[in-house]
């Protein structure tokens, strides 16, 4: 701690022109791809190039988070002299999600990580032990529930069972056919965490229930969500009965909580059922879509681009064909917008107002801002035909009642439902989405009969009532790289 306390000194004494966030601006810096790696091609934005070139001290948030190529083209960039006489600062845990890479293997992820890049030995690493959460908090009994829930927390990151706050299951139900990590047990455990006992069970308990069935017991549990999700009293699922009213819509509260999936199909599911609440009228905005760069002369290919085809072409990088959203709902924004003032890319807005080229909108956070967002142009490719790119004029907005597990790194949320219906299949997504919270009681779980289980220790003790079983993928290699040495 010693050594830590006088390298931040050195830091803090430096006689430097500004300190700059990278992690805020990474997004806003040139990248291409070659055949030898990601270029930094910073020149063609000379005001990022001349702030970094300025600055003694860069800070980088969510290190972990990005990819090691960006870090190597970052420091190979020659109009940046390779970062010479800069100090830089990191903060990550690789405990969390890792770099996204598409389509890949657990070992391409690995490579794809920090700690394999070759400058990663020039960092001097420290570790943090300090619980902050702890210095806020005043009661004893409250005190004891975030240490328990911080023991938790470590075990699931570092899937290691404890055997007292945390349990591998031994009678856990088999993964989904479909699922890519089926049967690679060296990564991946099923654990019960006995205080996880708020859940939801959408399973249905008939043996051949009709559809008008199913409909009113999926609603019905729908109602006990949003009561337990948006009602002002803190308690477990258990208080909510058919008589608990169902809180009034208010974005203000929408704002602070959140439901939390591994997929973007899950997450367009709840946000379509928790948008409905919203009592105001509906806005449909249509895009504006044209072909990039393609001959069209006599106009064959435009007039393929029907609403109905478009629909199909919907991405969760890129806002909808259909745009339809409602004064008070809680969106995300999908483009950097002004970095300064911190608008940038899955910035969590409330809607103020919704005119025909611009809406109104205003952040989610404790220094809230207002502003306006126009229509801007999204290019994408087409999942049919990859050499057609499409150029899409849409406001960046889309819902975020939801939003998958990624999305959500780095944010503490007030209060958490989490849909585990779906197989996880990432490293630190279980992590990720139980720490959001500052307390265990403040989140719950979405499940159907195959995550619950009533065997769940390696000694055979039965519990009278279900509980949850959460699959968790944890790649060793990872945390073992982000040991100190």
């Amino acid at each position: 701690m010693t050594k830590l306390m006088r390298t931040m000194n050195q830091v803090l004494t430096l006689s430097f022109a500004c300190m700059t966030d990278l992690s805020r601006i990474l997004a806003c810096l040139f990248f291409f791809c070659t055949r030898s790696g990601l270029k930094c091609n910073i020149h063609q934005n000379p005001q990022r190039e001349e702030l970094i070139q300025a600055t003694d001290v860069i800070v980088w948030d969510e290190f972990i988070a990005s990819s090691r190529d960006c870090l190597d083209a970052i420091f190979a960039a020659r109009s940046l002299n390779h970062l010479q006489g800069k100090v830089m600062l990191c903060a990550g845990d690789f405990k969390q999600i890792l770099p996204v890479v598409k389509n890949a293997s657990k070992l391409q992820v690995l490579e794809a990580t920090m700690s394999k890049s070759p400058l990663w030995d020039r960092f001097e690493k420290f570790q943090l032990y300090g619980n902050m959460r702890l210095q806020t908090t005043g009661s004893i009994e409250e005190k004891t529930k975030l240490i328990q829930y911080s023991k938790i927390l470590q075990c699931v990151g570092l899937n290691t069972p404890d055997n007292v706050n945390v349990f591998e299951s031994v009678s856990a139900n088999d993964f989904e056919e479909n699922n890519p990590l089926r049967g690679d047990d060296d990564f991946i455990k099923e654990l019960i965490v006995p205080a996880f006992h708020n859940f939801f069970d959408y399973s249905d308990h008939k043996e051949s229930p009709t559809e008008e069935e199913l409909c009113r017991f999926e609603n019905k549990t729908n109602k006990a969500l949003i009561t337990w999700l948006y009602q002002n009293e803190r308690g477990p699922v258990s208080d909510v009965t058919e008589d608990t009213p169902i809180p009034v819509y208010d974005p203000v509260v929408c704002g602070k909580r959140v439901i939390l999936a591994a997929t973007n199909d899950r997450v367009n599911h709840w946000n379509n059922i928790v948008g409905a609440r919203n009592p105001s009228p509906e806005f449909n905005l249509i895009a504006d879509n044209v072909f990039s760069e393609v001959d069209d002369d006599l106009g064959h290919l435009a007039s393929m681009l029907t609403d109905r085809v478009l629909e199909k072409y919907d991405t969760h990088q890129v806002p909808p064909q259909q745009l339809r959203l409602k004064v008070g709902d809680i969106c995300i924004i999908l483009r950097n917008i002004d970095v300064d003032n911190g608008i940038t890319n899955n910035t969590r807005v409330r809607i103020l107002k919704i005119h025909a080229k611009r809406i109104r909108v205003q952040t989610i956070d404790d220094n809230p801002k207002v502003f306006n967002l126009p229509r801007i142009k999204f290019k994408f490719k087409l999942a049919y035909g990859r050499s057609f790119e499409l150029t899409r004029t849409q406001f960046p907005l889309r819902r975020a009642f939801a939003m998958t597990i990624h999305k959500s790194q780095g944010q503490t949320i007030e209060r958490v439902a989490f849909d585990i219906q779906e197989p996880l299949f990432a490293h630190g997504q279980t992590y990720v989405a139980i720490s959001r919270v500052r307390n265990y009681q403040d989140i719950a779980f979405i499940v159907k009969k195959k995550n619950l289980t009533r065997s769940f220790t390696d000694t055979g003790i039965l519990v009278g009532t279900p509980v949850i079983v959460l699959t968790n993928v944890v790649y060793k290699e990872a945390i073992r790289a982000s040991s100190l040495r």
